[in-house]
């Protein structure tokens, strides 16, 4: 994940220093004025986490976005982009549309205040497990523990043998990599595992660090008040296609009954966890009731577009990414790449 933020950084760069950007957003000005940019954020904190990668952003260079998105662009909301699609009428010019997922409590402290001094909506898609327990993921649970153990060499049974030195960057290797292994695990196989490295890490996480970190119906409401639409990113961040279906459509139904009951609203919109999703996902957000459904693919969503399959583009971690993000540029490069890509993945398979 590091390498390919990395690269992409560097694409940034590149494009913007040799003026490819500018070139760009002129030559493709007609059809990325019919299109809309749906921004993806998750953290907004100037505590920004070796790890983090393009998913947290500091208030800094998120306050730099919102008055360059007031230049450039039209910041319109989710009901705008549905009610297009639903009446097959284009979309405002140059609009975008601003959504955070997860539901940490910077989004009440840093990322609330500038959206409300720049008049900026937006939409936040809340897990209600965090909500109702105070309760951290368990991905940010293994973060912590292994940022914080002593070094040593942990033995996972089912997983295998992980050196844990003092060098940060090797630490960060490791976590990741047993991030990446858990994360399509189902409950059951996943935290027997969490478990173990709990025990071997000798690392207690603080009572309250769970309650610190994610927001609370207090926050919700507050910020809901303020205008700040809500949605649902199921019960508890789960990767829905690692579980059963039985289990997956009560992630998805579940979410929408416990926000409309807390916010006394109906709950429209649906965020997949990490982006992840397939036919019998899809058929179950729409028999939940939900109006349209959002992806972590990076595109610019035109009106061709399935209002269950919307693609959502992340803000970048600097200025320059953001401009290759925003444009439109990297979502183009992205297509190329994959239609490079899937015919040398045949090629694999055939072999």
């Amino acid at each position: 994940m590091q390498r390919r933020q990395k690269l992409i950084q560097a694409l940034a760069a590149l494009s913007h220093d040799a003026h490819l950007i500018d070139f760009y957003e002129k030559a493709r000005a007609k059809k990325s004025k019919s299109q809309v940019r749906i921004l993806l954020y998750h953290r907004i904190t100037p505590d920004v986490m070796p790890w983090s990668g393009s998913y947290v952003v500091h208030p800094s260079l998120f306050q730099w976005q919102l008055e360059y998105i007031k230049r450039k662009y039209r910041v319109i909301d989710l009901e705008d982009v549905i009610a297009c699609l639903l009446e097959n009428r284009p979309f405002p010019a140059r609009s975008v549309v601003l959504t955070i997922d997860d539901g940490y409590k910077d989004t009440y402290i840093h990322t609330f205040p500038l959206l409300k001094k720049y008049e900026i909506p937006a939409t936040l898609f809340l897990n209600t497990e965090p909500l109702q327990t105070d309760r951290m993921y368990w991905f940010d649970e293994l973060y912590y523990r292994i940022w914080h153990a002593r070094p040593m060499t942990l033995e996972i049974e089912g997983l295998g043998i992980f050196l844990l030195k003092a060098e940060p960057q090797e630490r960060i290797g490791i976590m990741l990599k047993i991030y990446q292994i858990l994360r399509d695990m189902s409950p059951g196989a996943r935290n027997p595992i969490l478990s173990e490295i709990r025990e071997l890490s000798h690392v207690e996480i603080p009572a309250e660090l769970g309650r610190l970190m994610m927001l609370n119906w207090d926050d919700v409401r507050e910020i809901n008040r303020e205008g700040i639409k809500i949605g649902s990113h199921a019960v508890t961040h789960m990767i829905l296609s690692a579980i059963s279906t039985n289990d997956m459509k009560r992630e998805i139904s579940e979410s929408k009954k416990v926000l409309e009951e807390g916010l006394q609203q109906e709950i429209k919109f649906f965020s997949y966890p990490n982006g992840r999703y397939n036919d019998d996902i899809l058929q179950a957000v729409k028999a939940a009731g939900y109006q349209g459904a959002f992806t972590t693919f990076p595109q610019l969503v035109d009106s061709r577009a399935n209002r269950f399959e919307l693609g959502r583009i992340l803000p970048g971690v600097d200025i320059k990414s953001f401009r290759f993000y925003i444009s439109g540029f990297f979502s183009e490069v992205y297509e190329v790449f994959n239609l490079i890509k899937r015919p040398l993945d045949k090629l694999r398979w055939e072999r």
